[in-house]
Parts: structure tokens; sequence; C-alpha cells
């Protein structure tokens, strides 16, 4: 506890001794090559100012410079002597009462000129991880890395720190939040020079692709159907494998795909068949299946001669990337599992049930 007393009149009431001020630049037993370093420390809470004090001693017994009311967190100097030095903080309450001075930390200014101001940074900012460009616009995953590219020896040395939305911070996020965000990064000497990296914008993309589904007959789905026939698309000229597919892969007729249920092959033919996968930014696909129960987020329709399904991938972000499908025997039924991802990874998945009926 402690008091304070004016000039005139009675002291004021005890009241706690605030803290003693955490020093943070420069760290102790810092150098700097110039004479008006700025010194910093954390704000008190009920602090109405501070006190600087540079000594050449520990216990500051020997003065060198002394610096009342600073309001802020940082003080710079206007010429301290080269050799080795000491400095201390010490916070003063509203009625005027000093707190507990700061532990002196040790110094060395090692030059006598005065430090550099705001000098240009030859670099830029680069994002790390999946990413697209779409228009003007940069869509990356949350999981992003940003990162300093510099273009000259000086900077590459420099420590550089993250400006996010406006604010400098000590470290670069281990995620973004979805959404747009605009970053820049600055690197100090220690000797009050600054060096400013140009903003990168990009926009976090953290929805996977939207998976959309119908069952119905061919004439209400007839509008997103190809027209040609699959004796015609076999006889497009430059077709791979002279127009015979691969033994493991789906069988397609005009454009829809059989599905490999059980009870549509003969028995002894079954065959484990490789994935269907669509590679396009707005992928769709038809499926079959004779005499087929299918269940769809908890929906129940049905597939036969006239019966499809259509599944489909859209995202309103980055993009889609690929949609796949696969089956997966299930006791006595079959499941079929959609996957949509999108080009910065994110994932989405289906699962639609099939029973013979």
């Amino acid at each position: 506890m402690g008091t304070s007393v004016a000039a005139q009149g009675p002291p004021s009431p005890p009241e706690p001794l605030l803290p003693a001020p955490t020093l943070t630049a420069p760290e102790p037993g810092g150098q700097r090559a110039c004479v008006d370093p700025p010194l910093s420390w954390q704000p008190v809470p009920q602090a109405a100012s501070y006190i600087v004090e540079v000594c050449r001693d520990p216990a500051c017994g020997a003065l060198v410079d002394r610096h009342l009311g600073e309001t802020a967190t940082q003080w710079r100097p206007a010429a301290l002597p080269m050799g080795e030095l000491y400095w201390r903080v010490t916070a003063r309450s509203r009625s005027g009462l000093d707190g507990y001075p700061s532990e002196a930390i040790r110094l060395a200014i090692t030059s006598d000129r005065p430090g550099a101001k705001e000098t240009p940074a030859a670099g830029a900012l680069r994002a790390g991880g999946p990413q697209v460009r779409v228009g003007d616009r940069l869509f990356v995953a949350p999981t992003a890395k940003v990162e300093v590219v510099a273009e000259d020896a000086g900077a590459k040395a420099a420590s550089w720190r993250p400006v996010i939305g406006g604010r400098t911070e000590s470290a670069w996020p281990a995620s973004w939040s979805p959404g747009e965000h605009t970053v820049a990064a600055v690197a100090e000497d220690g000797c009050g020079g600054r060096a400013t990296i140009a903003p990168l914008s990009f926009v976090v993309d953290a929805e996977p692709p939207t998976i959309r589904w119908e069952v119905g007959d061919r004439s209400t789905l007839a509008d997103r159907l190809a027209a040609d026939t699959e004796k015609e698309r076999l006889r497009l000229k430059g077709r791979r494998s002279g127009g015979h597919a691969d033994s493991a892969t789906w069988k397609s007729q005009a454009g829809v795909w059989q599905i490999p249920v059980p009870w549509a092959v003969e028995p002894g033919k079954e065959k484990t068949l490789q994935p269907v996968e669509i590679d396009s930014d707005h992928p769709q696909a038809f499926f079959a299946a004779l005499d087929t129960a299918v269940t769809v987020d908890g929906k129940p329709g049905t597939l036969g001669e006239n019966r499809i399904l259509w599944v489909a991938a859209e995202d309103t972000g980055s993009g889609v990337d690929r949609l796949i499908v696969r089956t997966r025997a299930d006791g006595d039924r079959v499941v079929m599992e959609l996957e949509a991802r999108d080009l910065v990874g994110n994932v989405s998945k289906k699962e639609i049930v099939l029973r013979k009926r």
C-alpha cells in the first residue's frame, strides 16, 4: 500500500501499489545499432502514465535519462550514449502514486547514429496450400499458410510480423475463418526502421460442395440427358480403346451408368469395378439398375427399366474439382458412396442404399 502527497493539502488515501511493468523490447541483453531505439513494455491496468529510466548500472544509481508522463507503452529516447546501459519502467496511478519499478535489463548501444525511418521492402506475400484463382479472387483452404517471399538479402534476414485486418499480430493463425481476408507483413529492425510488404487478399473457402440427386423417369430428366445413342458414341473418332470400354469399368448406355448390383448380374460373373470419377466443375451423372429399390436421405424410390437416378455436385466458392462414385456390398444391399471435392480440398459425402425389389 502507499499514498501520494500533493504540494499542499493532506496525503491521499492509501492504495495498492501498481505492479511492475513487463518489458518487451529490447529483450534482456539486446543490442541496438542506433542511439534512439524504441523501448516498449506491456500495459499495466489502472496506470495513468509511466516513468522510463535509462541508467549506467542495474540499480539505476547513475541515471543517464529519465522520461516522465509517458501515456503510451513505448518511448524513444533522443540520443543515448554508446556502451552498456540498463533501462526500467515504473507505472504511475491516477493519484500520482508510483508503483513498483520493473527489473532493469541490460541494453548495449553499439552505434552513434540515429535509427532509420520507413523503408521500402522488396518482396511479396504468398499463400501456400490448395488454392485457385477465380476471376480476380483467390480462394484458399482454411489451413492456408502465408509466407513472405523476399527479394533481397536484407529483407530475408528481417523478422516479419503478420498484419491481419489492419492489426499487427505475433504469428499467422493455424486456421483461417471463412470469408475474405486481407493480410500484410511488417518488419522492424529495433531502431525504428520499418519495412512493409504489400497486402495480399484471399477468400477462405471452408464449405464443401453440395451433392444433389433426383430419382425420376427418363422423360422427366430428358433435358439433362445426352441426345445421342451409345452406338453413335462408339463411332466417335479418337475414342480410346477403339470404342471398347475397359472390362473393369462400369457399363454405360447412352450416358447412363449401369450400377453393378449383384441381382442384375448372372451368378458367378460378379466383378470388382473401378470407381466412376468425373473431373468437371459442374459434374453430373445418371445411373440405372433393374428391379432396384433406392433410399437417399431417408427418402425411398425405385429404379427400373424407365426409372433412373441423377446426381450432381455444385459449389459456390472455389468450384467443384471432381465427383467420385463407388459401391460396396453391405449384406443384402449395395451402398453407393458419393464423394464431391472442391478445388481447395473440401469434401462432402453422401450414401445411397440400393436393395433388390
